[in-house]
């Protein structure tokens, strides 16, 4: 789904804001793979009103890591 207001999809949306930081949940400056991946599944669920619920396959033996520090 896009909005004319974020000049794109809500996929987009939530992976942008994630990276500026609002998926850092422990607030340690550094943005890990699981954190991105858990601020965009619930941010795109949110923002589509459950129309759209995005899913990743990460196998549980896989590390996190960093994907951003600030």
């Amino acid at each position: 789904m896009e909005d004319t207001s974020w000049g794109h999809g809500a996929f987009t949306k939530a992976l942008l804001d994630g990276l500026k930081g609002s998926a850092d949940y422990d607030r340690d400056q550094v943005i890990t793979l699981k954190e991105l991946d858990l601020y965009v599944t619930r941010s795109v669920k949110t923002l589509t009103n459950g129309q759209q619920r995005p899913t990743t396959q990460i196998p549980a033996n896989f590390p996190d890591f960093p994907l951003f520090v600030r």
